[in-house]
Formats: C-alpha cells, structure tokens, sequence
C-alpha cells in the first residue's frame, strides 16, 4: 500500500540513500530487521473500543515521532552552521543536507506505514478478497459491502482520538488526517487489484464501495457518524486529499470497461501512476472472464511488464 509508485522514484532517492547509509553504519552495533519484524504484524480488526483506543493512542505517538525528526533536522543544520572545526564543518554540513532532503519524504512515509496498521490494511484487503461470488454475480446489489463501513468507522474513531488528546498540534493533526484517507483509498485499490475474477455488475460493486468511502470520509459525515456515537469531537477534519483519491481509485475502476486495445493505451501513459501489479490485474481479470485466447493475454502481460521494466532502468 505505502510503496513508492514508479513515478515517485525519484522523489524517494535521498531516502533510500539516507536508510542505507544508516544501515551500514549502524549494522556491528544493532540489528534493524528486528525492529522492522515488529510492525510486520497486522492487528486484528476489532470493534473494542479499548483495542481501537490502543491503536489510537500507538498511530499517535508514531505520527508523533515522525514528526519530531523535523525538528532534529533543524537542529542539524543549525549546528552544521555554527561548528568551528573545518573537517567537522564539512562532515556535518553534508549530513545535514542528505538529512534535510530526506526528512519530508520520510515523515509522509513513516505516516502512511503507521496508517496503514491502525485500520489493519492487510486484513482489509483480505477482506475484499473474501467477498468471493458478489463480485462475479451478473446481478445488481442495493448495498455497499461490510468492510467498507467498518473502515469508515475506523479511520472517524481513529479522528477522535487523535483530535481529542490535545497532544499533537494542528497542522501535525491535518497531515496525519491525510496520510490516513490516503491509505484507506490506496487499501481499497490494492484488495481491487487483488480480485481475480470480477463481472461488470462486480465493477459497478467496487464503484458503490468506493463511493460509500468517500462519503464516509468527508468531514461532515465524520462530524455527524461520531455525534450519533455520542462521542465528542473539538474539530472537524480537513477533506484533505479525499476527492482526488476517490477520482484516482476511480478511474482504475472504469478502465476494465475499456476496450482491449485502449486498456494497453491507457497503462502505457498511466503506470507511472499505479503499481505494475495494479496494471497486470486490469489484463488477468480479462483474461480470467474469458476474452480471446489466453495466449493473446500472456503477451501483453509481459508487455506490461516490459513497459515498467524500462521505467526501472
């Protein structure tokens, strides 16, 4: 859900550079992979309010400490300006710059990687795995699914809490509010992908999900959902970056409804945009529903494939 897309490679470089580097240095002194082995497991969703308060109060103090990194880079270029020893000088000005180019990029990332396990993404994308025959049935349904309310419910109860402690200061809040509608849209574009076998009543399913999420994001559904719940919200969340999500999830949608030539048209302008296993499930999915011959769809499977491949190097 959080990786780069191809054509944010660019943008994510100083990172990598920084987060290698640091492996290196660090590497006789402690063992990252543990510390990353800790977050590798999912929370199970649950409707506990005392477990969603513990998810609340971890994506806090995560946000919290990314954001912190802000200032220890102010205070390294501040000291990289005032050290007297000319070799120190140097060392810590060139560290100071990979800092500062680093840091931005790095806060929105350790957001959205903390997002993404406080309205327990992998068990979501299950989820949407798991609906099973509704997307292959050749009939109408009335009703968005399940998962999509329960995340909605989440990400407001999330704004609660977060709103609420008084601990983090407004524009840290706005940002968090953000990453967190950024990984719910980008969750449900990743169970999408994942669905093998989709009719067209099934698309028009996802349309209604995605919907159902977009209005349960917008700030006065948010506003209102947590009154009915009596519970007290002081502000009212930012509509963020909700309806370019909703139009950027869209679209992948309508593009199964494209014919099989623009389908190839529209990934070789649009990949830098999605993920290849988001461009590859757009071909799977035909080929899974029975369009021509299988062959034909291996083909351009690998086509896909060669069109990143060239975007890599």
């Amino acid at each position: 859900v959080c990786a780069p897309l191809p054509g944010e490679f660019d943008l994510y470089e100083p990172l990598r550079s920084f987060v290698s580097n640091g492996r290196e240095n660090l590497d006789s002194i402690v063992n990252l992979d543990k510390f990353q082995s800790i977050n590798d497991v999912c929370p199970a969703s649950t409707k506990s309010k005392n477990d969603l308060t513990i998810f609340a109060n971890k994506l806090e103090r995560e946000c919290a400490a990314a954001y912190s990194c802000l200032l220890a880079a102010v205070l390294i270029d501040v000291a990289s300006n005032n050290a007297n020893d000319e070799a120190a000088i140097d060392a810590l000005r060139n560290y100071s710059i990979a800092t500062i180019r680093m840091i931005p990029i790095f806060v929105q990332q350790a957001s959205r990687s903390s997002c993404v396990h406080s309205i327990s993404g992998k068990e979501l994308i299950f989820q949407i795995m798991c609906v099973g025959r509704a997307w292959e049935d050749h009939h109408l349904v009335e009703h968005s699914n399940v998962y999509v309310d329960e995340m909605v419910e989440r990400c407001s109860f999330l704004w609660c809490n977060l709103s609420t402690s008084f601990r983090m200061p407004p524009p840290a809040l706005r940002f968090t509010w953000e990453q967190l509608v950024w990984v719910a849209f980008m969750t449900l574009l990743e169970g999408f992908s994942k669905v093998p076998h989709c009719s067209t009543e099934g698309r028009s399913l996802m349309s209604m999900d995605l919907a159902t999420l977009s209005h349960g994001l917008h700030p006065e559904s948010v506003k209102t959902a947590l009154l009915e719940r009596h519970q007290s919200i002081i502000t009212t969340p930012s509509d963020s970056c909700r309806e370019d999500m909703m139009r950027y999830v869209d679209t992948f949608i309508k593009v199964f409804y494209f014919p099989d030539e623009d389908v190839m048209t529209w990934i070789k302008e649009n990949f830098k945009s999605y993920h290849l296993e988001h461009s590859l499930s757009l071909i799977t999915a035909r080929s899974a529903n029975g369009y021509q011959d299988k062959g034909i769809w291996t083909k351009r499977k690998d086509l896909v494939r060669e069109i990143y491949h060239q975007n890599d190097s």
